[in-house]
């Protein structure tokens, strides 16, 4: 049985019309019978259809619109006019309510002392200076003897310290109202007010509030917070009434039975012809700015190191970098430098030689370029 394949029709039609398109009759194909035979012209193909235009691709979608920001809320940290203030909470009690208002700790009027509003931590007292020209005072008393007071102005969360935005000014005032004990502008964070009054006797006090005299921002809202320490000699705590704490009252250890620094040295000693012979412990005190200390150490026998150092006798202030010493071990011969050391410890110096002979040496200190008046320190030697 013969096989029969599928044309297109679409092929049929283009045939059909190419054979429309010939001038003559259609020729006849081959045939073959018994008798003679004969073959015709073959007939032209018709021509071949064009293929269609590819279509175009369609155009990208547009992309979606940004989302809006969010509406100004109390607890976002920005002020707005209808806030007092904005710490980025809604909790109560903090010194900035759930609505963003002040939770003030004043009584207008307060502008002298006997309208002085009494100190009440909650955790802390909070109030506003406004306008510029306005002026707090808050009571409070002392207690306990020998107990220091710190005073502090802090932001109510918002970091206006930080950024300049309070300039305030703090005194702390007798009981009279007048006399001012301590006075601060810009000891706290940035422009806010710290100070300290070591050893109050038992009494009432004030603390006077008010703008700094070139305040940019003379209107504030602040927290005030006072702290009261018992100076305690001999507990191992340096409190603002101490100098120093070494846990114990015994004398001649460097730290008194009150707590004061038991000074070693001798002045004049800023020369090698006036140098005062080391003692252990050495405790000295650079001042006024530009002295110089010079103490003789006595090596009996040659040793392996020779190790000078300056110590803040136990205040920290080496590490906080507000002792800066420089330290220097000369040869016996009182000029030559063997060694020389600085801001080995914080801004504290410390120096060492190596296998060095019997003889009288030098260790001369003095301050560095941040250094302070007055400026305490301890000298430490090693002979190993």
């Amino acid at each position: 049985m013969r096989a029969t394949t599928a044309i297109p029709f679409a092929l049929v039609m283009l045939g059909a019309i190419a054979c429309d398109m010939g001038t003559g009759p259609r020729p006849s194909g081959t045939t073959s019978s018994s008798g003679s035979s004969s073959s015709g012209t073959a007939g032209d193909g018709g021509m071949a259809g064009q293929g269609g235009n590819g279509g175009e691709g369609g155009e990208g979608g547009e992309g979606g619109g940004g989302g809006m920001l969010p509406a100004p809320y109390c607890g976002d940290y920005v002020v707005k006019l209808d806030e007092e203030c904005d710490d980025g909470n809604n909790d109560a009690g903090d010194g900035c309510s759930s609505d963003c208002h002040i939770e003030s700790g004043e009584a207008e009027p307060n502008d002298t002392a006997a309208q002085a509003s009494p100190y009440v931590a909650n955790p802390y007292y909070l109030a506003k200076i406004d306008p510029g020209a306005d002026v707090d005072f808050v009571s409070f008393s002392v207690t306990t003897p020998n107990t220091s007071v710190v005073a502090t102005i802090l932001d109510v969360g918002d970091g206006a310290c930080s950024i300049g935005n309070i300039d305030s000014m703090l005194d702390i005032l007798a009981a009279d109202g007048t006399t001012v004990i301590a006075s601060d502008d810009d000891g706290g964070e940035q422009l806010c007010s710290r100070v300290e009054v070591p050893s109050l006797a038992i009494g009432n006090y004030f603390v006077r509030v008010s703008a700094a005299v070139k305040a940019g921002t003379p209107s504030f809202i602040y927290r005030l917070r006072i702290d009261q320490v018992e100076d305690i000699c001999g507990d191992g705590t340096v409190t603002t009434g101490e100098e120093c704490d070494d846990g114990n009252t015994l004398p001649g250890d460097g730290c008194s039975a009150t707590c004061k620094i038991e000074i070693s040295e001798v002045e004049p000693n800023g020369t090698t012809a006036t140098a005062n012979p080391f003692v252990q412990p050495w405790n000295a005190v650079l001042t006024p700015l530009g002295d110089v200390d010079v103490v003789a150490v006595n090596v009996i026998a040659p040793v392996s190191t020779f190790t000078a150092a300056t110590t803040d006798q136990g205040t920290g202030a080496c590490a906080a970098k507000t002792l800066d010493t420089i330290v220097e071990i000369l040869a016996p011969d009182g000029t030559t430098v063997l060694a020389m050391g600085d801001d080995n410890v914080g801004n504290c110096g410390s120096t060492l030689v190596t296998n060095v002979a019997a003889g009288t040496y030098f260790v001369r200190v003095k301050g560095g370029s941040l250094v302070t008046d007055p400026s305490p320190y301890g000298l430490q030697i090693l002979l190993q």
